[in-house]
């Protein structure tokens, strides 16, 4: 196989690597009473899974700088796709919570490096032309992303088969194609490694990132419940409205994609992040509306679809000699924020209401763009 068509190879393995991403992670929301019923515990603590699977994405981000410094790429990529499968095993055979939040765990583990590692591989391959296929990457997360609460709320836990058959295909496809000493540039120990610790715009990105992740797997997970305790819509028409934000989602990364590099990642951050503003907005003003809710559920997706692949390329390029690291950082905050605030929606849903739940998504977005405002001035003071 030659070169140009062992890279067609290996991107299309990756795109079905975060094909199956968006599939699991968004699939799981309108499981959660499936998980409950299956577990023997209430919905509110069947919560503590998504903050399990969280705190293993946390740790396995803050090693991700680490592991790839001293091995490769590869290993990351292989060693997540393992673990993303064992994972999604697990979750289909679990019929006790404690087997059910180990394999949140392991699958959790997997996806943090999955998400790391792919993004540095195609930063690395492609350099300053990776807009596009940085773009595709998230553009097929956000497919699987529809896809999966689709077919949640149709086949129930079965799901997991679809999932699982793929990732059998995907995971000796990797491990035929990435290359085998393909370093992903910048990463840098001793004083340069300091100073990226040192700098308020990692932070503030990182702030950007906790908020957002959180408020972005919280709406998506939560949603099905939301519709379905506040409006005339049933659990099943609420877990396709769910798909509808995961298509919305999906349909601003198509559009950004489209674009190429004739929209600046700046300028895709603070539309996106404007409309989310608005869309929150609306989603407060509206609980107890069937089409108000949806209409601002629809809009807070289409407003988030660009916002991770626009900030992750923004802090590599501002910190291209340490990418590793600093994309070790934010997806560390990116942990953080599910593993807190989408238990935390969840639980100021069933105890304090829409109200309160939708509240608390517009108090996270005002602080989005509060935390963009402080980074953008750290920049331009450079």
């Amino acid at each position: 196989m030659n070169e140009v068509n062992a890279r067609r190879v290996l991107m299309a393995a990756i795109w079905s690597s975060f094909l199956v991403f968006g599939f699991q992670l968004a699939g799981v929301g309108p499981l959660i009473s499936v998980f409950a019923g299956r577990t023997g515990v209430s919905i509110e603590t069947v919560g503590i899974l998504f903050t399990v699977q969280s705190f293993a994405s946390l740790t396995s981000a803050a090693m991700i700088g680490g592991l790839i410094e001293r091995y490769n790429v590869r290993l990351v990529i292989l060693l997540a796709m393992t673990c993303v499968t064992i994972g999604m095993i697990g979750l289909l055979a679990s019929e006790t919570f404690a087997l059910l939040l180990v394999s949140g765990a392991i699958g959790g583990f997997g996806l943090a490096l999955m998400d790391g590692g792919g993004q540095l591989l195609i930063v690395s391959i492609y350099g300053d032309k990776s807009a596009r296929p940085l773009n595709s990457l998230h553009l097929l997360f956000s497919v699987g992303a529809v896809i999966g609460p689709f077919l949640a709320s149709q086949i129930g836990i079965g799901m997991f088969y679809v999932a699982i058959a793929a990732l059998f295909v995907t995971l000796p496809t990797l491990f035929l194609t990435l290359p085998k000493n393909l370093k992903v540039g910048g990463i840098q120990s001793g004083p340069r490694s300091a100073s990226l610790y040192r700098s308020p715009v990692l932070w503030m990105f990182a702030v950007i990132y906790l908020l957002y992740v959180g408020m972005e797997i919280g709406v998506g997970n939560w949603t099905t419940e939301y519709l379905a305790g506040t409006s005339t819509l049933d659990r099943n028409a609420a877990g396709i409205v769910t798909s509808m934000y995961w298509l919305a989602f999906m349909s601003s990364r198509l559009v950004v994609t489209a674009a190429r590099n004739r929209l600046s990642f700046e300028r895709q951050l603070i539309f996106s992040m404007g409309l989310a503003l608005i869309g929150s907005l609306v989603y407060l003003l509206t609980v107890g509306n069937t089409v108000g809710s949806v209409v601002a559920t629809l809009t807070i997706g289409f407003s988030f679809g660009p916002i991770y692949p626009a900030a992750f390329a923004i802090v590599t390029r501002r910190f291209a000699s340490s990418a590793g690291r600093a994309a070790g950082v934010i997806g560390a905050a990116g942990s953080i924020g599910a593993m807190s605030i989408v238990p935390i929606q969840g639980v100021l849903l069933e105890r304090g209401g829409g109200t309160i739940m939708t509240g608390f998504v517009l108090i996270l977005t005002v602080g989005m763009l509060a935390s963009y405002y402080f980074a953008d001035r750290g920049v331009n003071a450079h």
